[in-house]
């Protein structure tokens, strides 16, 4: 008999519904879900904004967390935008309510940004998120001293990704000291982070070739995480399996293949068996441990493994593509790529044309939409097809696909 009360609660349980859709892996719904209950907290809030603002800020960013993982890159950043400027009104007028919800919206912002290669767009929102988060910490440190080190982490990664290693490696430094002294009185609840953090140091030191240090913070990480695991396999195995492939990745580059081969396998081994409980969270995994292990297979001259890997990797990732395109066809591409590679060097000249074609078809839309992110891998697709055409004695393909190759890499 009267709508208008009930509309509030019909967002709110269209919102939870989302995100349950949104979590289990039903992404359509879970659009449709997040779009109506938009819809009804905007009517809501022109009527009443200091009541239903709040919502509806969080339901577009909800929404745009689900377009960004799906690879609605340019939908998820008007949505985080959106919100952003929404909460920034908020917290002018109610800093201490608000503003850790700037810094959370800022933060995701940033990650997308990042994801598509706008590097000082999201320097620039990770250090406002940074310094945000400083300031709540100084009224209340107990509250935001853990989130101080995720934030450095995250301003770590991007100096990582963009080769400012001084500043990456004192950002995890600072992010470890602080989460080591949280972890040394309670360790249950801070060792995870504590983790992560010896981790991403781990990944700078073999970045910048300190591959001893890199090596005894991967084994660090392995041993602490592996002990929780015994304790809380649920909660701790995914991280074991990272932490092994990292080291595995170590070992590979550094030509210790027996080492390297184990610890792909013991990896893929957790993979499989997480994918057996939740297929659309750990299956991708389960590819790139497969594509990973096909790479090392192929160095060490086990083609036959290499091919039967490189192909399981290649069915996953392209069932998972079809489903969500935007977030799987790069990986499809790459490994089409590796599978193109094997098969010029193994002189099998017409799989190799045909995998590298639909390399390059992938990567040719994806670098038209995110050049910064792509450009890079068309090139070397270019130049392997470029590889497999002066093989095939058809040297005029061969030297147009080098041009485009260093016309794309010129761009940088």
């Amino acid at each position: 008999t009267n709508p208008s009360a009930y509309l509030p609660d019909v967002a709110m349980t269209l919102n939870n519904l989302a995100n349950l859709h949104k979590d289990t892996g039903r992404l359509e719904d879970a659009e449709r879900e997040y779009k109506e209950a938009l819809d009804i907290r905007m009517k809501l809030a022109k009527a009443n904004p200091s009541a239903y603002l709040p919502d509806f800020a969080m339901t577009l960013n909800n929404s745009a967390i689900l377009h960004k993982n799906i690879g609605k890159m340019e939908d998820a950043e008007k949505e985080y935008k959106e919100a952003l400027a929404v909460i920034r009104k908020l917290a002018g007028a109610n800093p201490s309510v608000y503003l850790p919800d700037v810094a959370m919206t800022l933060n995701n912002l940033a990650n997308l940004h990042s994801d598509t290669g706008e590097f000082e767009a999201a320097e620039k929102e990770y250090k406002e998120t940074l310094g945000i988060i400083r300031e709540l910490k100084e009224a209340n440190p107990s509250a935001y001293q853990l989130r101080v080190t995720f934030a450095l982490n995250n301003l770590a990664n991007l100096h990582r990704v963009t080769g400012r290693f001084e500043d990456a490696e004192k950002e995890y430094k600072e992010s470890l000291a602080e989460i080591m002294g949280l972890a040394e009185a309670n360790p249950s609840a801070y060792l995870p982070q504590t983790v992560i953090t010896i981790n991403n140091l781990a990944n700078l030191h073999s970045d910048t070739g300190r591959l001893k240090a890199a090596e005894d913070g991967y084994k660090v990480a392995l041993d602490i995480i592996r002990e929780l695991a015994e304790a809380n396999p649920s909660a701790y195995l995914p991280d074991v399996a990272m932490m092994l492939n990292n080291l595995a990745n170590l070992h590979r580059d550094t030509g210790r293949f027996e080492d390297a081969e184990n610890e792909y396998k013991e990896t893929l081994s957790i993979y499989r068996k997480l994918a057996e409980a939740n297929s659309s969270a750990y299956l991708p995994n389960v590819a790139t441990t497969l594509n990973n292990l096909a790479n090392l297979h192929r160095d060490a001259g086990k083609l036959e493994d290499a091919e039967k890997e490189y192909k399981e990797s290649l069915d996953i990732r392209k069932k998972l593509a079809e489903t969500n395109p935007s977030a799987y066809l790069p990986d499809v591409a790459m490994t089409l790529n590796n599978l193109a590679i094997l098969h010029r060097d193994t002189c099998r000249l017409e799989d190799a044309e045909k995998e590298s074609t639909e390399a390059y078809g992938i990567r040719s839309r994806l670098a038209a939409k995110y050049p910064s992110v792509y450009n890079e891998d068309l090139a070397n697709t270019l130049i392997c097809m470029a590889e497999l055409h002066e093989k095939a004695g058809r040297f005029t393909e061969a030297e147009t696909e080098r041009r485009e190759a260093n016309e794309l890499r010129s761009k940088k």
